[in-house]
């Protein structure tokens, strides 16, 4: 059984699903009940799906699982109903029995869901494995083992694949693996090899594992083998994003090349904008085993190192970062961000945004706000105490983000988006407040995202924001976060029909140590400024 397909149904768990389905009854039964929860099921999902249908299927899976503890049809349809009603952990507690029942599907759900909360999926993927054979649901659950540093499990659980298939490239990559996190890198470099040898001798994925075999090759210090290993790589699919990138950084740090990491690293940037980022990161998710950092810094240091490498070269300073890599690096952060942020970066961002906006948005009762990046909330939460609001809508490519920021019950209604797009589904002049804290350092350009702002705002409305300051325009610096000038601030806010009401000087957090200056800036639609100086002038 593959786990591409068992993953198919954890969408259930992702958002409410939608089947069209013939009529079932509820009380249709049979032997452990297993019809009447798949009818009930399959009637509930269809959409308009009303409460007292949810509530009757529920209670048809339970009299079944009570009938029959070990009816995994009844536990898994459960699971889907419980998500339905917003009852996550119900729904992963029905999930666990499935899988513990033998139910290879549930348990890939299970895991899934788990990952999707940002916790340890990795008893989820043991029983995916154990209970289908599926190769991907191994290498996932020896990841786990392997970074929670259960060596001695991930070894034994890997040296019985071995002894079962001795040719099983992907365990033979994983007790490479096993062996570079004891310290023993030369054995690693040695299975490495053998596996990308298996690989291509059974039609598996040989360039990946030539790229494996290169860094294992690296960290063993064997530079000869290591740029042998990279050239097969790429022999076996040139058009394969990762190994440029790492090749980059190999050059550079391995072989004191500059030129060729540029050369290198600007083709690995070409190649993830033409083919997106799904595929990439899935193939990142075996390349991240062989790092000490997390595939999606990889990433973004890829591009904050070319920007680095090609001072001077504006053109990859400015282009924008890919949408997917933004949003897959806040859900990966999402469960220690504010600690990391507000605790260990002392982060005020969102303080600095809404002192502004109560000392320069005129007076009202019931502000509408938008918060722009909303992350977890913390903005939403200091603008609750600085302005009378009645509404707050939370705006974030995350995911994992947003679901912290609904544990803080401070917004209305929260939706997963770039700032830009969501505003294009309101009307004309229908905001009084849109913040956007922290946000421009991840999107470059203000020149959509303001003129989106002017459209949205009413007459005497207020946008606050912060900027990381440079010298000139706007680019990518070397932490891999734009920075923008004063100057091109007010020429791009002047040409959105925007002006610049307040702009201040800020700390807005510590980096490594050292103070992070930014703007914290107030825009308001570039009419009212007129109609306030022709006031001022008539008095």
């Amino acid at each position: 059984m593959r786990i591409a397909l068992l993953l198919v149904a954890a969408t259930a768990l992702r958002a409410p699903a939608r089947h069209s389905a013939t009529r079932a009854s509820v009380a249709t039964t049979r032997r452990g009940g297993a019809a009447a929860v798949a009818n009930a099921t399959t009637t509930t999902l269809r959409g308009g799906a009303i409460d007292d249908k949810i509530a009757a299927a529920i209670d048809a899976c339970r009299a079944a699982l009570e009938k029959r503890a070990n009816n995994t049809k009844a536990a898994a349809a459960l699971a889907t109903l419980l998500r339905q009603t917003g009852d996550e952990d119900g729904a992963l507690a029905a999930l666990a029995r499935a899988a513990a029942h033998g139910d290879a599907a549930s348990a890939a759900r299970w895991a899934v869901a788990l990952e999707d909360r940002g916790d340890d999926a990795g008893e989820a993927w043991r029983l995916a494995w154990a209970h289908s054979g599926d190769v991907e649901a191994f290498q996932r659950f020896v990841g786990y083992e392997l970074r929670a540093k259960r060596f001695a499990r991930a070894r034994a659980v890997v040296e019985a694949r071995l002894a079962a298939e001795p040719t099983c490239a992907a365990a033979l990559e994983l007790r490479a693996t096993e062996r570079r996190a004891a310290g023993d890198a030369a054995e690693a470099a040695r299975l490495y090899a053998e596996a990308a040898d298996v690989a291509k001798r059974t039609g598996g994925d040989a360039a990946g594992a030539a790229l494996r075999c290169a860094l294992g090759r690296a960290g063993a210090g064997e530079l000869g083998a290591a740029a042998a290993a990279f050239q097969e790589a790429l022999q076996l699919d040139a058009e394969r994003a990762e190994i440029w990138r790492e090749l980059a950084f190999f050059l550079d740090e391995q072989r004191g090349d500059r030129a060729g990491a540029v050369a290198a690293l600007k083709r690995a940037v070409d190649l993830d904008a033409g083919e997106g980022q799904g595929r990439t990161r899935e193939r990142n998710s075996q390349l991240q085993r062989l790092r000490s950092r997390p595939f999606s810094t990889r990433e973004g240091q890829a591009r904050a190192q070319l920007a680095k490498w090609t001072d001077g070269d504006e053109d990859w300073r400015r282009a924008p970062l890919d949408a997917s890599y933004v949003s897959g690096l806040f859900d990966q952060f999402a469960k220690t961000f504010e600690q990391k942020l507000v605790g260990d970066l002392s982060y005020r961002g969102h303080l600095q945004c809404a002192g502004l906006l109560a000392r320069s948005l005129p007076k009202r009762p019931g502000v509408v706000a938008v918060d722009v990046g909303a992350g977890t909330g913390l903005c939403g939460a200091a603008l609750r105490d600085a302005l009378p609001i009645e509404e707050i809508v939370g705006v974030d490519v995350s995911p994992r983000m947003l679901d912290a920021a609904r544990e803080k019950g401070v917004y209305e209604d929260l939706v997963v988006s770039d700032g830009a797009a969501y505003l294009a589904t309101r009307g004309p002049g229908s905001v009084d407040v849109l913040v956007a804290a922290d946000v421009f350092a991840y999107v470059g350009d203000c020149a959509e995202l303001f003129s989106a702002a002017r459209r949205v705002l009413k007459a005497d409305g207020r946008f606050a924001f912060t900027l990381e300051e440079r010298a000139s325009g706007f680019g990518l610096g070397d932490g891999g976060r734009f920075a923008h000038s004063e100057a091109y601030l007010r020429d791009a806010a002047a040409a959105a029909g925007l002006a610049v009401i307040d702009v201040e000087r800020a700390v807005m957090r510590t980096q490594r140590g050292a103070d992070v200056n930014v703007l914290v800036v107030a825009l308001a639609p570039a009419v009212e400024v007129r109609d306030a100086a022709w006031l001022e002038t008539a008095e």
